[in-house]
């Protein structure tokens, strides 16, 4: 008996030593991984009332927290398995951290008003440095709760009267109504002329959101404008990749291709420019604070992210005018305060460095114009988010309908992984696992210091 028993301990014995020696090397579930739409869900309606909207067919699924200032918080499709889409500060929801300065739920989608720094700003109090010390969110289109007008199944319309002053000391009153409504399968597949795969789990909601000014002076540029501003938060991963589709100079493209220099500039192996896909990629895995930005010259009235650990792809589209003027978010007095950006990403995580960080998203953010709003006067934007899991063959067909990007393209642009080594930085190309001990091309240059 002992025989037959020696070799499995033997065996067991072995696996303990590999797994202290090579951790990495045995695949093991992430329990530090997001969690699922339904356990969120339950998270959720313990706190606070939550609205949930599904589709006709009873497979996509939308869940709104007025009381969050009329966040949409996640989205999903019906299912045990189907995962959040949208990131949740779980610690901020139960009520057990609380940052005075910016009271973060998370959510798929919110709404804010810009800018955020310069001699216009709302997030900084008048003669304050532009600083993250100084740095502060005003509760009234943060985290103050929406009254609900109207709800159905299938959409929720929420208003709020919004009262604040910028830098200058400009005095605002605001009437802001927050309509969200689901998208349906069938409506994308009308409107865009083609069929969502059947292969392809799917969910979508579009915002309408309007802003009256209800003070009693018009907004004037000399005394500071206000944009709309959509943030969406997600969780990130080491495989989420933004792409920012945008117009080059043969299609009528102007200014920089991108704005890398918000928290410093981006690291190359983080940033990508690829004009022959007319697009550029971003990395976002939550490990390290840096933003890019595309101004109206450039932008297309649509951004998307692939995951491709989960095979997830996120598109959002918002109505983009041919000509306006849009408020500029930098921290700094600026040279042109109507000269900002019309869709950005930020990617959270540490200033400076790359490190595993608690709060781990991303986000996808689109603005609209500023406007020069006479008293009852108004100003809309319109955000559609739709997500889609599946086949990477299939969410490629979406994506080039969409984005006009080939993610299997963009997958081997991302696999060329740049490596710094002190002066050079050495690029290695992926090779096909058909390739059997293919020698790497490797490509040398010098580091840009």
């Amino acid at each position: 008996m002992c025989d037959q028993i020696y070799p499995f301990i033997l065996l067991f014995v072995g696996c303990i030593v590999l797994l202290g020696l090579f951790p990495s090397c045995v695949a093991m579930p992430d329990s530090n991984g997001p969690a699922g739409f339904e356990e969120t869900l339950a998270l959720l309606q313990a706190q606070s009332e939550v609205t949930l909207l599904s589709d006709r067919e009873g497979q996509g699924r939308v869940a709104v927290v007025p009381e969050f200032n009329g966040r949409v918080m996640m989205s999903g499709w019906n299912g045990s398995g189907s995962p959040r889409l949208g990131w949740v500060n779980e610690p901020v929801v139960t009520g057990k951290e609380r940052n005075p300065a910016f009271i973060n739920h998370g959510g798929a989608e919110r709404l804010w008003l810009s800018p955020e720094g310069g001699q216009f700003a709302l997030f900084f109090k008048p003669g304050d440095p532009f600083d993250l010390e100084h740095w502060w969110t005003p509760t009234t289109f943060n985290s103050d709760p929406y009254e609900v007008l109207d709800q159905s199944e299938r959409h929720i319309a929420m208003a709020r009267d919004m009262r604040l002053s910028n830098y200058q000391g400009t005095s605002f009153h605001f009437r802001v109504l927050r309509t969200v409504a689901i998208v349906e399968r069938d409506d994308l597949n009308d409107e865009n002329d083609f069929e969502i795969p059947s292969s392809l789990d799917f969910v979508g909601f579009t915002t309408r959101n309007v802003l009256t000014n209800r003070g009693f002076s018009p907004l004037s540029m000399k005394n500071g404008l206000v944009s709309l501003w959509i943030l969406s938060q997600f969780d990130a991963n080491r495989d989420t990749w933004v792409i920012f589709p945008y117009k080059t100079d043969a299609k009528g493209g102007k200014g920089p291709r991108i704005n890398d220099d918000y928290f410093g500039k981006v690291p190359s192996e983080r940033l990508r420019t690829l004009p022959e896909l007319e697009c550029s990629l971003f990395k976002c895995d939550g490990r390290r604070r840096t933003k890019i930005g595309l101004s109206q010259g450039r932008a297309r009235n649509r951004i998307g992210s692939i995951d491709f650990g989960r095979n997830i792809l996120t598109v959002v589209t918002f109505n983009m005018p041919r000509e306006g003027a849009f408020a500029n978010n930098s921290w700094k007095i600026q040279d042109e305060p109507f000269a900002g950006d019309v869709v950005n990403s930020y990617n959270n995580g540490l200033e400076g460095k790359d490190a595993d960080v608690p709060e781990c998203f991303y986000e996808l953010e689109t603005l609209s114009p500023v406007k020069e709003l006479a008293p009852g006067h108004r100003l809309e934007h319109i955000n559609t988010t739709l997500h889609f899991s599946g086949p990477l063959e299939d969410l490629d067909t979406i994506s080039r309908k969409l984005l006009g990007v080939d993610l299997f393209e963009v997958q081997e642009a991302i696999a060329h992984r740049p490596i710094i080594v002190g002066e050079q930085i050495i690029t290695i190309e992926s090779v096909d696992d058909d390739e059997e001990k293919a020698p790497r091309k490797i490509r040398r240059g010098r580091h840009p210091r």
